[in-house]
């Protein structure tokens, strides 16, 4: 960290001030993501905050605030990265942080909120509310996600059902085996 705070005090006296900013975060850059991957948190952290307070709108700017919501992450700073990850609209991430500390319930009310269906099925599954969260995926037309559900719940008749629209014949195969269908399973075999 100190290389880098040297190396952009020199910059800033030697190059003309436009140019020093866009250098210095360049530097800043190179310094976030160099002093991640050897854990220098602190330095990582420091750097990336720098750049991200520093840049204007942008799509590098979103790429590199999620950068930084990792890192926070790695750290265990997850108010941080939730926070980056809903003020540079990442639902997804979001609500796998969610989902990831075992806030169901949060997980569902986000995915709600936000018309993420997908989210919506996998959350209420895992509040055990399973025939609701198979209604969210089929009104979603999430055909795939409705199969794997109740093929982990162990209703292969209907998970067998459900594959054939996706299609996805080796897992619509073994559905059918499961369900004691092996006669029917055998043309679905492609391997």
């Amino acid at each position: 960290m100190r290389m880098c705070l040297v190396a952009l005090a020199l910059l800033a006296v030697s190059a003309p001030a436009a140019s020093a900013q866009q250098l210095s975060r360049e530097q800043l850059l190179q310094a976030a993501y160099g002093a991640r991957r050897t854990g220098e948190w602190d330095a990582a952290t420091f750097a990336f905050e720098q750049a991200v307070r520093d840049m204007p709108k942008s799509p590098q700017k979103k790429i590199v605030a999620l950068d930084l919501a990792d890192l926070y992450l790695t750290i265990g700073r997850w108010e941080q990265a939730m926070m980056l990850f809903r003020r540079n609209h990442d639902v997804e991430r979001e609500f796998d942080l969610y989902m990831e500390r075992k806030e169901y319930d949060q997980a569902l009310t986000l995915a709600r909120l936000l018309n993420y269906p997908r989210g919506e099925g996998k959350a209420l599954a895992y509040l055990q509310q399973y025939d609701e969260g198979l209604r969210v995926l089929e009104r979603a037309g999430l055909h795939r996600e409705q199969a794997e559900l109740l093929y982990k719940l162990k209703r292969f008749d209907e998970a067998a059902d459900v594959y054939a629209r996706v299609p996805d014949q080796y897992w619509r195969a073994r559905a059918l085996e499961r369900a004691g269908k092996t006669d029917e399973a055998l043309p679905e075999r492609t391997d």
